[in-house]
């Protein structure tokens, strides 16, 4: 009986084989969920950035058409020259709202300042999961007659 020659996989390189295994499938594992995070962390910061650039393009393009501008308690009223309200802007809990339609959510901050005919104008996201936000601000100069 010693002539035969035995074949196959003793019991310890069994366990290292499938202790190999589990660690190459450990490492996958914890890649992919690194690259997931990092994707949503990513589209979050997008769009943030998105709602934000609306928001201020909106605005500022309605403000150049509008006839009058006023400003009261962070709320941005637009008129046509006939004095009807063309455009009501406001931040509504974390919602940019213009009148009663919604424009843009996850807004942190609408700031708005005017001194004579310079208007000033900032708009911030709520920070993603990563403590980012989003921000933009501009400063325009009203044509005569524009402010109020």
């Amino acid at each position: 009986m010693s002539g035969k020659k035995q074949t196959g996989a003793t019991l310890i390189e069994l366990l290292l084989s499938m202790g190999l295994i589990s660690i190459v499938l450990l490492l996958a594992v914890s890649i992919q969920l690194a690259s997931q995070k990092q994707w949503t962390n990513q589209t979050i910061s997008v769009e943030n950035q998105a709602n934000v650039r609306l928001v201020m393009n909106m605005i500022t393009k309605e403000i150049r058409s509008a006839s009058h501008v006023s400003v009261s308690a962070n709320v941005l009223t637009l008129m046509d020259e006939n004095k009807n309200i063309t455009g009501e802007y406001r931040l509504s809990g974390n919602t940019m709202m213009n009148g009663s339609a919604e424009i843009a959510e996850n807004i942190g901050e609408f700031l708005i300042r005017m001194e004579g005919s310079k208007l000033e104008i900032s708009v911030a996201s709520l920070p993603g999961k990563e403590g980012h936000s989003a921000a933009l601000s501009t400063v325009l100069y009203l044509r005569g007659g524009d402010g109020g």
